[in-house]
């Protein structure tokens, strides 16, 4: 898929002015008072360096030439830097989690852990706060409360009106439960608040107590909903638990906290890029493209083939399309002119630039590449490209017949005109780029597709072997093909393929496409290069220098795609194309059933989460589709654990909050994913909605828990008893070598 998708105003503060002649009158007032004073005319100043023994003030003009002594100057400076460091601290109300912690440090003695007034007041309000507290909420008046019960607040602090938490009464309350639960806590080394184990005194079952110590800790850990949900969660059980058994475990969470235990690792960090890795002494960076020849309908359904560039970072196959006698006039301007004038496309307006430059509109280097987004049909378009083509003919033969006829100085001073008209940034040209022709309508294009259909099928956009086939519903360009129309000049800018999947695009004719790809493993490198040029790597549009690259260090594939040529991108790849003359392209992705390819794909599906990128590929949904019709047993099993068991928990903590049951609303037939309106993260299978207007606004569980729970009604599109046998019918079926043999 194509990549291409506010500047704050920052108001500043200026000091109202004081005019010179009323702060000398308001001097004056000053000076005649603090004459007649006679409790200061008996005072006698302490000696100091500027200041002697019975002397008087300096006037204004003589204090103003007077150096500032070093105590105000130290305690200006200690000032601006407390004011430094509130602004870094932010709002006493962005700092709720850490009002329990005390600050420490390597050189610092800690400060007393009672209560100061506003932390003191917070406890207050967090123990009368209407409704349900979040988890940081909860943990963060248990710690205060803790705290409190141990050492209390500081001298001359009010104390609170009441000591309850928000389960349990003051005659509940022993001595024995505040110790047990504040031995729970302590201090980091960075000065935060972190729950520890209980300790246990030394025995001869020392392994039995350290049992003991890990589940009183996995107990400890426990809030109404775990602190974060991840795909990449590492399990605490083994595959092969029982739907009934998450189930039960799940539900544990809610009506038996006391003797729950987590199915997944609840606390989890953010996902991390890849480690590039070294480079060997000498080697030349600019890497030779792997290039496959094609030359029969055999060589293109070889399981070799599917397995090279199954483990390709990029590959140009060449005669594919030829050996498999595929018609690619189908994708022909003329072609598409003729049947269909009409349809849209996108048009991007660009500035025309050589491959290995780009500037920005004052002519200086940049990776940002501009482009502006307007729509048109394919007949204007075609047109376009066209008339294109013919206004490129008419100077190429002008330059042929004046070479002919004119002198050789006129040609020479005509070719020095031409290359400074080349390399100035006024004379830069302004392109148009036809891009997102959807072909995804059967019957519309099906002329089209069926040449598509003749594809070897790790190629093929429907094909068991690939996963986005099972998906259930449309995700344009990506499980359906998309069409380009170019002139020469057109860029598609550097991007990742969606979630880190494959993709193919066959170059349709007659001009060619220059193509630049980095490995999956540095796109980490290009993603902090990125961010110190202001850009963002997932929603930007940049072109980066190739040469700049290499500098760093980093691998380049760089090659030239020949009409009839197929390019694979393989997972992860960082890619960038560039159209050298008149062409057609189609492209689309896929997901090959490996273990490379599922797990790139996880990965990403959580790293864009964090960044608040919207995943087009809904990974939970596509594992309970692929466990329904597909036999990736290990990484599919973990997977539907950790969802059905969240799934679950969400479902009895929405219940026990509200007294409601969530209503069964069956998923459509070929319906598309759902995804949060505010963070744009998957909603699988519990769906938290909103009315706004005429229309219902979709959110997450986290997201929903931010406001009032009452104002939402809540769906659930696939019944547990379905998804409890969809679980237990996906088993690791093992096949003898007998059966084989057969």
């Amino acid at each position: 898929m194509s990549p291409f998708s506010d500047v704050a105003r920052v108001r500043h503060y200026v000091p109202r002015r004081i005019e010179p002649d009323l702060i000398k009158a308001r001097v004056t007032v000053m000076e005649t008072q603090l004459a007649q004073s006679p409790a200061l005319s008996t005072h006698q100043a302490r000696p100091g360096p500027y200041l002697q023994q019975g002397s008087r003030l300096p006037a204004l003009k003589e204090a103003g030439m007077q150096p500032i002594p070093s105590e105000l100057r130290q305690r200006q400076e200690d000032n601006i830097k407390s004011k430094q460091q509130r602004y870094r601290d932010g709002s006493l109300l962005w700092r709720m989690a850490e009002l329990g912690t005390t600050t420490t440090g390597p050189n610092l003695h800690p400060e007393p852990r009672c209560l100061d007034p506003s932390q003191l007041n917070m406890m207050r309000i967090l123990q009368h706060a209407e409704g349900p507290l979040d988890d940081t909420c909860t943990e963060v008046l248990r710690s205060l409360q803790a705290r409190f019960n141990q050492y209390g607040c500081a001298e001359g602090t009010e104390m609170p009106l009441c000591l309850h938490t928000v389960e349990m009464t003051p005659s509940q309350v022993t001595d024995a439960d505040i110790n047990n639960f504040t031995s729970l806590f302590d201090i980091d080394e960075g000065g935060n608040q972190v729950i520890v184990p209980k300790e246990e005194p030394e025995s001869e079952d020392d392994e039995d107590k350290d049992e003991v110590t890990k589940q009183e800790y996995a107990v400890s850990i426990r809030t109404e909903l775990p602190m974060s949900f991840s795909l990449l969660a590492p399990l605490h059980e083994s595959l092969d638990i029982t739907s009934s058994e998450v189930m039960s475990r799940s539900h544990d969470r809610t009506e038996s906290p006391d003797k729950f235990k987590p199915l997944f690792e609840e606390r989890v960090g953010p996902p991390t890029q890849p480690i590039p890795p070294p480079n060997k002494p000498g080697e030349n960076l600019y890497r030779q493209t792997p290039i496959v020849v094609v030359e029969s309908r055999k060589d293109a359904h070889n399981i070799e083939l599917q397995r090279f560039c199954e483990n390709a970072p990029i590959a140009l196959i060449r005669g594919m399309t030829i050996g498999l006698k595929m018609d690619l006039s189908v994708f022909s301007t003329k072609t598409l002119v003729e049947n269909f004038p009409d349809t849209e496309l996108e048009i991007r307006t660009q500035t025309k630039f050589p491959a290995d430059l780009n500037l920005n509109s004052v002519g200086e280097p940049t990776w940002a590449f501009e482009s502006t987004q307007a729509y048109s049909t394919i007949g204007k378009y075609g047109l376009y490209q066209i008339e294109s083509f013919k206004a490129s003919l008419k100077d190429e033969t002008d330059k042929v017949r004046n070479q002919k006829y004119g002198s050789a100085a006129e040609a020479a001073k005509r070719r020095k005109m031409n290359s400074i008209e080349e390399n100035s940034t006024a004379a830069l040209k302004q392109i148009k780029f036809g891009t997102n022709i959807d072909f995804s309508d059967d019957k519309k294009f099906k002329p089209q597709l069926n040449e598509l259909a003749k594809m070897p099928p790790f190629c093929r956009i429907i094909a068991g072997c690939n996963l986005l086939s099972h998906l259930g519903h449309i995700v344009y360009g990506m499980n359906t093909a998309q069409g380009y129309m170019k002139v020469p000049g057109n860029r598609t800018p550097a991007h990742m393929e969606n979630n880190c999947l494959a993709s193919v695009n066959i170059n349709v004719g007659p001009g060619d496409c220059e193509w630049f790809g980095v490995p999956h493993e540095y796109w980490g490198v290009i993603d902090a290069e990125c961010r110190k040029r202001k850009i963002d790597f997932l929603n930007g549009s940049w072109w980066p220098n190739a040469d700049e690259l290499v500098s760093m260090g980093i691998p380049i594939y760089r090659f030239t795609q020949k009409a009839g040529d197929m390019v694979w991108v393989g997972p992860g790849c960082v890619h960038w194309v560039q159209a050298t003359g008149w062409c057609n392209n189609v492209a689309w992705n896929v997901a090959p059933i490996t273990h490379l390819q599922l797990t790139m794909a996880v990965h990403q599906y959580e790293w864009n989460k964090l960044q608040k990128y919207k995943s087009l590929v809904p990974m939970q949904h596509l594992f309970w589709q692929i466990a329904k019709n597909v036999q990736v047993f290990k990484l599919i099993r973990g997977m539907l654990i950790r969802s059905l068991s969240y799934c679950k928990m969400v479902v009895d903590w929405y219940t026990k909050h509200t007294g409601k049951t969530i209503k069964i609303q069956l998923r459509e037939t070929g319906g598309v994913s759902n995804y949060c309106t505010a963070c744009q993260v998957e909603t699988w299978n519990i769906l938290f909605t909103k009315e706004n207007g005429k229309f219902y606004e979709v959110y997450c569980v986290d997201c929903a828990r931010k406001s009032t729970l009452t104002d939402y009604y809540v769906i659930q599109e696939i019944p547990f008893p379905d998804l409890l046998t969809i679980f237990d019918n996906f088993q690791h079926h093992v096949i003898s070598k007998s059966a084989l043999a057969v």
